[in-house]
Parts: structure tokens; sequence; C-alpha cells
């Protein structure tokens, strides 16, 4: 064998071959385990190195390998290259598994004179001695075998182990003992010295003849004589069920008397088994392929093997029992083996009769139709008795009651039908024929037989349910199964096999599976349609004829919630009284819904939208209650709207508009207009008709229907009787002429009462002042009265005198200095910014000061100037500073368009009605009032504009710089050909506008709402024209501060 070298060895043989080529290598075989300094030879003469080795100024040395250094076992002698073992080497130790053991060494030769220098290649053959001998691991081995194991199967065993790996000592052989052993034996070498064994089987094995084998392997390797080495295996033989359990005889003979009691022993039979354990246990049994009346007549001890009598033997000549008995073992695989046990009985008194039925139609069963007259024959019946004399005299009987036993012949008889048959009621009937003897005692026997009823198709199928209640639910999709219907048939075969039909009528509802009953939807189901169905299911035999039975299903729709509730009404319309106490029930609210169960439980609720914005509760009852007490005055409607929601999964809700009207409480008393105090006072002309109407009571009621209905009524006073009143419009009659003229500016007191038609009225007093006057409409004033009118006219002339030329002066002084302002400041990075600004359309007003805003004048006039050119202009000019414009500004909002001539006309003076350029106390021409102008429009009270009333919204905030943004209406660019004006005049519209402030800093603005009240208007002039200024008398509120004002409009 080829032994695995390593990679320095290769490397060591290469270079000692290359070597020897070129110097001359000595080689050197010895023996392992040699003594230490053993000499081997003398290097130089073995070399034939002549001229070194007469050189004495030579040293030797033996020279490290880098590889692998074997220098260790050898030393040399420095003078004389004598070499010899420093160690005892042993082979095996530093050749391990190796069949050539070589050690490659360099011996180096110098002059300790001059430079010469040399290395002898030295190589040295270890021979192996046999000094080891093959062991195995284990002296002794246990191997079971079965018997049952086939020719040339091997059994693995671990072999020996022999440490000399030469080709020559290593282990060479095995032999097994006793050769007359039914096995042989293979190995196979390791690499390592170590072998495994292969226990062949060359012979059929029987445990039965040899269960063991006492074995012994030899081991022996190639020395002369060889070392050997031993193990002991014990081979044991396993058993296999290969042996039949074996009687002891082949037939067993017996004869017993027909008294013999049951329970006797007739015969005991044996049997062996030469396998073991259960393979070798045997038991016994009865043959179960032999007669009925064997088995019924004998028993066996399975463990024992004895036969006894299981019933009384009846003699019968010449009768003998054959017994046929298995022997079994119990192995997983039994093997079973036979016997026969021959039984003869001695007649030894009376035997009963002895009974023979043949039956129709057949030998084997005995049939007839259900439908048989009675007298059908079902059998025929013999009797025999070997006896003699009265002990053979029989006579039979049969027990029925639908089958009679009638004579035929001698011990003869038939068995025929004595009641009319049901198969439904009993299909077969078990008949036992008794026959006995005249003997004495009497003996007697029966015999049995089954007589089957054939069936008739006279059942119809009949439902295992009359009526069947189900359901589905609504929806459901077209094949969803629904129930399953069961029918059954009491008859048999064909005749009972059963079809499903849906009736006719019922097949647009359903359809059935025709073999198992299942009812399946055909449609789509709606409960609010149909809540429920009846379908009419029939069950149709295979019979011939077929006969039919039919049962009712009752489907049930369950609710599913695809309906959403749906309200009485789509325009819910409440009524509640104003004034109740928070917590007054409004109304209640009523649906419906369609589903049922839980999904058509509703739940009211107020739409979120409306939740903290009216002031109403809707419960989830419906209920809806006030919060708070109502004032139908402040707002007499209310919108809103409810939510009905059902309970479903998912829920379904509906949405309903809901109004409720605040209905009128006599909260409120008359309000008298005329007279009150200030305005108290009624002028009639001297010599006026009676009959005539002199003036007119006025007054309203914030209440509304009978509670808003006055009724005017005169009280005490000194002129009760001169005048009367109208009861319904408040006119007042004189009733009397005036013509006393002492009565001229004579005063009359009368009290007014002023009452509405409230179930529980409510009424308002005050003192009407009629004075009479002289036909021209004057009084005659006393002398004194006419001195201090004088003295009143001469103050208010001066004062105005006084006040006009003051305001005069301050015009011009202030003009003047805007002038020059205008010319010295003009910023072009201001005008820059606020022509970025003003390009987008915003017109931006300051507020007046309170002194401008309120000044005397006849009507209180207020005059917003301003325009989007000038206020830019007074801007840059410094008429008006940023900290003005970022104080308090009002900004226009059109409400909506409508045009007006671009040339606003100037009010007309008080005193005068031109139409040129006149003085209306506001301070300006009227080419100031082109470049100042304010856009005003027409109140709602104005008979010729018909707009809207107007709001105003004020805004202000803290004196802060800000960025100012507005709406404006649109403006027209002026043409080039107008460059000579300063600023264009903007193209006006009739719009309702309010002013707001924009806050450019939101943290630190706060933003009022103001609501300006119009008045019914009145004319600076008497001309009522369209062109003039209007005056508006009101009163401006401010969170709750309240202020007189008047706006003037420009028309």
């Amino acid at each position: 064998m080829m032994e695995r070298r390593t990679f320095p060895q290769i490397v060591l043989i290469l270079l000692v071959s290359i070597c020897s080529c070129f110097c001359n290598t000595v080689e050197y075989h010895i023996q392992e385990q040699l003594p230490e300094n053993t000499s081997i030879g003398n290097v130089i003469e073995d070399s034939k190195m002549t001229t070194v080795s007469a050189r004495s100024d030579i040293r030797y040395s033996l020279l490290w390998q880098p590889v692998q250094d074997f220098a260790f076992y050898f030393k040399i002698n420095e003078r004389t290259s004598s070499l010899s073992t420093a160690v005892v080497i042993d082979r095996e130790t530093v050749c391990r598994f190796m069949n050539e053991c070589t050690f490659l060494l360099k011996v180096s030769a110098k002059s300790s004179l001059d430079s010469f220098f040399q290395t002898i290649p030295v190589t040295i053959f270890i021979e192996d001695v046999n000094d080891n001998r093959p062991t195995f691991a284990k002296p002794n081995v246990e191997l079971p075998i079965s018997e049952g194991v086939l020719v040339g199967t091997s059994f693995t065993i671990e072999g020996a182990t022999d440490e000399d790996t030469s080709e020559k000592f290593s282990l060479k052989l095995y032999e097994l003992e006793p050769k007359s052993s039914p096995f042989n034996i293979q190995f196979v070498k390791n690499l390592d010295g170590s072998s495994i064994i292969k226990l062949l089987v060359s012979q059929e094995l029987d445990r039965e003849k040899v269960a063991h084998y006492d074995l012994t392997i030899i081991a022996k390797d190639g020395g002369e004589p060889p070392l050997t080495g031993t193990l002991s295996l014990n081979v044991t033989i396993t058993d296999i069920n290969d042996n039949y359990p074996k009687f002891n005889a082949t037939i067993f003979n017996v004869t017993v008397n027909e008294d013999k009691p049951v329970g006797s022993v007739v015969v005991r039979v044996t049997a062996t088994d030469f396998d073991e354990g259960k393979n070798g246990e045997v038991r016994y049994k009865l043959s179960p392929h032999q007669s009925t009346d064997i088995l019924e007549s004998f028993s066996i001890n399975e463990t024992s093997g004895e036969i006894t009598i299981a019933k009384i033997l009846v003699y019968y000549f010449g009768r003998v029992y054959t017994l046929i008995i298995e022997a079994y073992d119990l192995s997983d695989q039994p093997l079973t083996s036979q016997t026969f046990v021959t039984v003869n009985v001695l007649d030894t008194g009376n035997s009963s009769p002895e009974i023979n039925v043949n039956l129709l139609p057949s030998p084997d069963a005995a049939k007839i139709s259900e439908y048989a007259n009675i007298g059908a024959v079902v059998a025929h019946v013999a009797v025999t008795d070997d006896d003699t004399g009265r002990n053979g005299e029989v006579t039979c009987s049969l027990q029925s009651n639908w089958f009679g036993l009638q004579r035929y012949d001698v011990n003869e008889y038939k068995v025929i039908v004595s009641k009319s048959l049901d198969r439904e009621l009993r299909e077969s009937h078990i008949l036992t024929v008794e026959c006995h003897d005249n003997g004495s005692p009497p003996l007697s026997s029966s015999s049995s037989f089954e007589v089957q009823i054939l069936d008739e198709n006279d059942n119809p199928p009949r439902f295992t349910q009359q009526v069947y209640y189900t359901s589905i639910a609504e929806n459901s999709e077209v094949g969803t199964s629904i129930t399953k219907v069961e029918a059954f048939d009491l008859d048999i075969g064909v005749n009972k096999q059963i079809s499903y039909l849906v009736d006719t009528a019922n097949t647009n509802y359903v359809i059935i599976d025709s073999l198992t009953g299942t009812v399946i939807a055909n449609r789509r189901f709606d409960r609010e349609k149909e809540s429920n169905i009846t379908i009419k299911i029939l069950a149709v035999d295979k019979g011939n004829p077929s006969l039919t039975g039919s049962t009712v299903v009752i489907v049930t729709i369950l609710d599913q919630n695809d309906e959403k509730p749906k309200f009485d009404t789509s325009d819910i319309r409440l009524w509640i009284k104003e004034n109740l106490a928070a917590g007054s029930e409004v109304g209640r609210l009523s649906a419906t819904d369609a589903d049922q169960g839980k999904n058509a439980i509703l739940n009211f609720s107020l739409h979120l939208d409306y939740k903290g914005v009216v002031p109403f509760t809707v419960f989830a009852d419906g209920l809806i209650i006030a919060e708070r007490s109502l004032d139908r005055e402040k707002q007499d409607v209310y919108y809103l709207k409810v939510v009905a929601t059902d309970n479903g999964d998912p829920k379904l809700s509906t949405v309903a508009n809901t109004t409720i009207f605040v209905e009128d409480d006599n909260d409120n008393w008359p309000e008298i207009h005329f007279p009150k105090e200030g305005n108290d006072t009624l002028y009639v002309p001297y010599l006026t008709s009676p009959g005539s109407v002199v003036g007119s009571i006025l007054a309203t009621d914030s209440d509304s229907g009978e509670n808003c209905k006055l009724k005017f009524e005169f009280g005490d006073g000194n002129a009760s009787n001169i005048f009367s009143i109208n009861s319904v419009t408040g006119d007042i009659y004189l009733q009397l002429q005036i013509s006393n003229p002492q009565h001229i500016s004579k005063t009359f007191l009368v009290k007014v009462h002023v009452s509405d038609m409230g179930m529980v009225p409510k009424s308002s007093v005050a003192t009407l002042k009629v004075v009479v006057v002289s036909q021209n409409g004057t009084t005659l004033p006393s002398q004194e009265t006419e001195r201090q009118n004088f003295l009143i006219a001469v103050c208010v002339a001066t004062i105005t005198i006084v006040l006009s030329a003051g305001i005069i002066v301050t015009i011009c002084i202030l003009r003047r200095l805007d002038s020059r302002k205008r010319t010295n400041n003009y910023d072009k990075r201001n005008r820059a910014k606020l022509d970025s600004m003003f390009d987008k359309g915003p017109s931006v007003f300051s507020v007046p000061s309170n002194s401008s805003l309120y000044s005397e004048r006849k009507h209180k006039e207020t005059t917003f100037l301003a325009e989007n050119g000038n206020l830019k202009e007074a801007m840059l000019n410094g008429e008006i500073t940023d900290a003005q414009v970022g104080h308090e500004v009002l900004c226009l909002e059109p409400l909506y368009p409508g045009d007006v001539p671009s040339k606003i006309d100037d009010a007309p003076s008080e005193t005068s009605h031109d139409s040129g350029t006149g003085d209306s106390g506001k301070g300006g021409s009227d080419e100031d009032l082109q470049n100042t102008s304010l856009n005003r429009v027409r109140s709602q009270n104005s008979e010729e504009s018909g707009l809207p009333f107007r709001q105003w919204s004020y805004s202000s905030q803290q004196s802060q710089p800000t960025q100012l943004q507005s709406f404006s209406p649109r403006y027209q660019q002026p043409s080039s050909s107008s460059s000579s004006q300063s600023s264009f005049v903007p193209q006006q519209k009739i719009i309702p506008f309010s002013f707001k402030k924009v806050p450019p800093y939101p943290k630190t603005s706060r933003t009022l709402n103001v609501s300006l009240g119009m008045g019914p208007p009145h004319y600076d002039d008497d001309s009522s024209k369209s062109s003039g200024f209007q005056s508006f008398d009101g009163s401006l509120s401010v969170e709750g501060v309240k202020m007189d004002v008047s706006s003037d409009i420009v028309v």
C-alpha cells in the first residue's frame, strides 16, 4: 500500500535526490530500538572523500534542517566524522503510519585554518522490528443474530490494531475458530493500522437446533513466528416464528352418551410449538368454518384444549359430530395447525321430533307481499321422528297473530297468512314451529325461520315537520341557503327514494335541491315589502304510481338597516311662547323608520352646525326645549336642522329643516311717539270747522298680532269735551268750533291713553298740549314775549356772524399751511410706497375728531371728505401722518354695485338753494369738494334710492404703525387731457358701504361693531330733489355706549 507522505518529507527527498547527483550521498540502514551511542558509520570514509579525510584541520558537525530536524536523534565525532545514535529510536513514534521511515541529515566539513567548507548528505533508513502485537479494543463481543437471516449477510465488528505499520510486520490475517461454525470472516485494513472485521453468515441458521455459538477471532501479523491477538465472540441466535404448533395425534375419536350433561369434558387435545417466547405459546379454538350446530353444541378451553358439551346432544341414527380444532401460537403473525375430533353419540332413550322447514318461494328466505291475501302460503313444514309407538307420534303448532299452521298431509304442514300484513308496521316475522311426540315424558323440538314482508308503495312521503319556520336576512344574495327540509317514506327501496319540488306558485321566491331538500333563495327579499312568505314544498317518491307529500315553509325576512328614518313632514314647524322659562318644551319630533327592531329605534339630535348657535336642545326622544327664555322682539323665528338617527349598524340618519316660531307674549307697553316730552304740542287754528282732523296720536307696539293692535282714548283734561279721538287710528277731531277769541294762545291739556288688544292689555299715558293759534298760524304774543324773541334773534345772529368769520379765517390759514407742506415735504420713497398701496384700489379715510364729527350745525351733519388720490397727496405733504393713519382708519367696502355721475355736486348751503358753488359749512370750495369728496350713498329710507339699511363697521386699534388695506369702489383713471387737475375724479357708485378697520396686528387690535340706525330723511333745503345734502338723525351704538349722530349723504 502507498504510504501518505507529508509535504516536508517530500521536499527533503527531492533535495536528497538532487544532491545525490552532484554530491557523494551516504546511506545507512539501521533498526529501530538500538541503544544510545550505537555506531552507524564513518561519514567521510563512506563518502569516499579521501582528500578531506587526509586533512587534520577538518571539523565535522550535523547541520540543523529548517523543515524537519532529525539531528536530535544522532551525534557525530567532529574530528573523525563517526556517526552514532543519540537516543533510542522508536519507529512507531517518529514514523507513525508510514511504510518507510527515512531521516535526511547534512554533515558539514569545514577547515579550521582556511576557507574550505563542504556539506555531505546523509540518508538513514530506520528498519522496522516486530515489537508490537495486534490488539483488540475489547476482549469480548456479544452479537445477536436472527435465525431468519439470509446467507451472505455480514455483521461488522471492530478489528484489531497493530502499531507496526511496515509492510512486513503489520497485521496480515484473521482466523475464526471453530472452523465448523456456519460463519466466515473478512477484514479491511485502515491507514492508521486499525481494521474492520465482517462476520459473514455462510449457512442457514436454525435456533431450534443451535441457539448459541462461542467463536474466537485470532489476528496475526507478518512476523516469524507471527504475533497474535484474540477476540471472544458470543453469537446468540434469536428466534423467529418458523414452527407450526403440532398436535400429538392427527385425529381424535371419542364416544359419548346422548344424555351426558352440559359442561362435561369430551376429550382433551394437545399441541406443542418449538419456538420460544410468545412464538411458542399455543392456544386452541373451534374452527369457525364449520356448521352452526357443531359450534353451538361444543366448546373448547383455549388454554388447556379441553372440549366440553355446550348443549344437550340428540341421538340420530347414523349421526356423527366431526369437529375441526385449531392450535395457534401468539406471535404477531401467528401460525395455525388443525386436527379432527370425531364425537359419536350413543342412543340412550326417547328422541325428540325432527322438523324440516321449506321456505317459499326460495329455500333461502320466506318472502311475501304486504298485499298478500289471507291463506297465502309462505312455507312447508315436514316432521320426522325415528322413535316408534307413541314416542314416534308427533303434533305441531305455530304461535303467531299474522300466520297460522295448516295440516297438509301426515306429518306435513303449510304455513299460511292469517291476517292482513303491513310491512311498515312489521317488516319481518320470526315464526317458530314446535313439535312434540307422545312419549313419556314427551320430547319436543322447534324450528324458527324468518318471513320477510315485501314492500308495496302504499305510503306517501312525510316531512319531519308539518310547518318549517326559518328566516333569512333581507337583501341576501340570490343562492343563499334558507333552510333544509327533510321527508321520509315508510316504504323501502325505490318506493322510499324521494325528490323535492317547490310548488309552482312559489318558484319566483325559492328553488330547492331535489336530492338534499336545501331551500335556496331565488331572489333578493325586501322586508319592508314582505315581512314573511309562505312556501309549499312537495316530496315525491319514485314508486309506481308515485305518491306525494307536502309541507309549508314560513320564511321570516329579517330586517337589515337599509331604510333611513323619515320625519312625519319634511318642513317641521313649531311654536313657542316668548318669555317662557329655560327648559320649556317647544315640541316633540316625530319620525318613523321602515326597519324594525333596533334598526327602527330612533334617536334625535340637533345638527352639529347648529349646536351652540340656536338656543334649543334636542333630546334623544325627540323632545325640543328652549335653553333660555326667548324674546320675540329680538328674534321671532329660528331656522335649524334636526337629525334622526337609527340604532342600526351602520347607523343611518336623516336631516330635516325645522322652523321654530316665537309666539308673541304681550310683554311690551305701547310706545307713544307723539305726544312725548319735547314734542307734545298740537297747534289748532282758530275757527277750525268742527269734525276736522286736527292731528294724530303716533304710537307703536313691538308685540305682534292682537298684542300690537292699539286703542286710543282720551282721559281727564280741560279739553276732553272739545276734542275726540278715533280709537283705532288715533286721529284727533275737533268736536266744537273754537270761536271765542279768548281761546287764542290758550293751551288745553288732554290725557291720552294708548292700550293694546292683548288678553291682559297694557297701556301707556301721555299728555297732549293743544294750543289755539290764529288763522295765519301764529299766536298773539304778548309784549314780553316779543321782547324775548327779539333778544334771542339778535344773539343768534351775532353768534352766527362770529362763528362764520372764525371758520373762514381758520380755513384760509389751514389751506395756506397745507399748500406749503405739499411743496416742501415731497418724499419719493413715501410716494413709491403709497403708489404700490393705492394701485390696488383702497380708499382710506381718517376718522374725524370728535370736534369736527359733532360740530354744531343745524342738522348736526357729519362730513367725511377724502379721496384716494388726495389722501395720498395729503400723506405725502405731511397733512396726515402715518401715526394718524395707523391710529384710527375707516375702510370703504362696497356691498353691491351701482353707477353715479362722475362729478359730485356741491351741497347747497343752508341759506340758499343755488346750484353754483355754495358754502355748506364743510370747509371747502367746489374744487376742494371734488378733490376731497367722500363717496356717499342714499339711505334705505330715501324714496329715490331704494337701497337697504346702512351699517357701518367701526374698528379701533392701538396706535401702532400698520399697512392699510381696504376695499373701495372702482375708480376710473383720468385721461391725459385732464392733466391740469391735481387729482382725478373718482367714478363713484351709489352703493351701501361700511367702514371697516383692518387690524394689522391681530394680537393688539380690538374690533368694535358700530350700527348706525337711520331715521327718516329731511333735506337741508326745501327742494326735495335728488341732488342735495340729506341729513339723517340717528344713534351710534358702540359696545353698549349710545351716541346721537347724524350722517350726511351726497345724492
